[in-house]
């Protein structure tokens, strides 16, 4: 391991004004990435600042128009939130497929995102339910859509200079359903294959008003299927529709892998992916069920 300069910074002030004045620094927040990138030696920073101590980063805040969590919140503190767990039931599940106990127990929501990992199992939740990252650096605060930073594979567009805060999710009145299916080769303790999320608003008819559709480990970062989520709009959930959704997103899933190794076995297997993510939707739907 190559020899680095540590801080670890005692308020989110210290924290920005260490990233705006280092060279060469990478930030440490859960480490389940980044210890193991800087003892294999493919992460070299000149200098590491460790966000871990932060405590205003790790809660959880409940808004009437939305939740924020702080990028320092954990996967286990989000799969135990009681009303994450209510309201936003695709982004517990994606957290309680992330790794094992202890990478739920360390690992980071912020860390996730900026990861950014094809995989990122917190990720294609996030972007249906429409969240956004709070970002701050020395300059002042800004906000962003969490998929419009991620730029390819490890790769996402913040300056150096710039700490993610907080990532916000919308509250809404309407009542509002949600899935997560992740496809992986051993449950719970391996990378995504492929994973999908979906997020639909319905009115006091059953009709969808907003659909949030995403996939993870498809293209270098997960995304939104905005094609599908327009052809939802105005439709209820019915057999037809879902049948015609999952040819749609077959369809994307072919064109964003064209004749990469894993495309036969992808393109066989989102279908079943999509079916069983509408189907859960479909169960909360005649349940009566949100979240």
């Amino acid at each position: 391991m190559k020899q680095f300069n540590y801080f670890r910074p005692q308020h989110i002030g210290e924290a920005i004004n260490l990233l705006e004045q280092l060279p060469e620094v990478r930030i440490l927040a859960g480490g389940t990435d980044i210890v193991i990138h800087l003892r294999e030696g493919k992460a070299t920073p000149q200098n590491v600042v460790d966000i871990s101590g932060l405590a205003e980063l790790t809660e959880i805040d409940i808004c009437e128009n939305e939740v924020s969590l702080g990028s320092m919140v954990t996967f286990t503190q989000v799969m135990e939130h009681p009303l994450i767990k209510e309201e936003f039931a695709c982004l517990s599940d994606a957290c309680a497929a992330a790794g094992s106990p202890q990478i739920r127990n360390q690992g980071t929501i912020g860390g996730n995102i900026v990861n950014a990992s094809p995989a990122a199992d917190s990720v294609p939740a996030l972007v249906a339910l429409g969240a956004r990252i709070v970002i701050k650096s020395a300059r002042g605060t800004e906000e962003a859509k969490v998929e419009d930073i991620l730029t390819g594979v490890g790769r996402h567009s913040l300056a150096k200079n710039q700490l993610l805060i907080s990532i916000k999710i919308p509250r809404v009145v309407d009542r509002q359903i949600s899935s997560f299916t992740k496809l992986a080769r051993r449950n719970a303790l391996t990378i995504a294959r492929m994973s999908m999320a979906a997020v639909l608003r319905l009115g006091e008819t059953g009709i969808i008003t907003r659909a949030g559709i995403s996939l993870g480990a498809v293209a270098p970062n997960p995304f939104p299927l905005t094609g599908v989520e327009e052809y939802l709009m105005g439709k209820g959930l019915t057999p037809e529709v879902i049948g015609t959704s999952v040819e749609k997103i077959a369809q994307v899933v072919q064109q964003k892998l064209g004749e990469r190794a894993s495309a036969v076995y992808k393109n066989e297997a989102i279908r079943g992916i999509a079916n069983q993510t509408f189907a859960k939707l479909q169960v909360k739907l005649e349940g009566g069920r949100i979240g």
